[in-house]
């Protein structure tokens, strides 16, 4: 499926750019980095669903990202009985508004996941770092 003003695709390492739309992707990704553009508006007050993903048959599996009404950025991941969650602290970027970039990077078999906002117009960036991600 294309979308109007962007494109869902992977980079995958040894294999190169993958468009969902062309191909599927590896049963599990035990590394990557997902990454995802977007505009808050100035003073957002109300919660912000940015992605959920999740699996319909077999395991309790999905993938989730929100801005919470505490100003918080929540990614929150679940593969059976296993949850890994991070968040990070966006309340100034939500007075200010404008385009951010977040990015999650997150290596299974190195137990290490990290949580990068990018306030594109102000030229901030914020991490947070985490342990123990799960493959996606």
């Amino acid at each position: 499926m294309r979308a109007q003003q962007g494109w869902i695709g992977a980079q995958i390492a040894h294999r190169g750019a993958v468009r969902f739309d062309e191909r599927r992707l590896p049963e599990l990704l035990a590394r990557g980095s997902l990454m995802l553009e977007f505009t808050l508006m100035r003073g957002e007050q109300s919660p912000l669903p940015l992605i959920h993903l999740h699996q319909r048959e077999g395991w309790r599996n999905f993938l989730s990202l929100n801005l919470d009404v505490d100003g918080r950025i929540v990614l929150a991941q679940r593969r059976g009985s296993a949850v890994h969650a991070i968040s990070i602290d966006a309340t100034q970027e939500r007075l200010t508004g404008g385009r951010m970039r977040l990015i999650w990077r997150w290596d299974g078999p190195g137990r290490e996941s990290l949580l990068t906002l990018e306030a594109l117009d102000q030229r901030t960036i914020r991490q947070q770092a985490g342990v123990a991600p799960l493959p996606l």
